[in-house]
């Protein structure tokens, strides 16, 4: 989850908080359809 978490805030830096919203509601549609992205199966290690 953490390293989901970190690409929208990749995205709101890069791209501003509209971006996120559409990416947002983009995101959950392909999860709902597809289920969820092999690249976000990933950890994230923080510490």
């Amino acid at each position: 989850m953490n390293f989901i978490v970190w690409k929208f805030f990749q995205i709101k830096e890069q791209f501003g908080d509209d971006m996120v919203d559409e990416h947002l509601k983009y995101e959950v549609e392909k999860y709902l359809a597809s289920g969820l992205r092999p690249d976000y199966q990933r950890d994230l290690h923080l510490f």
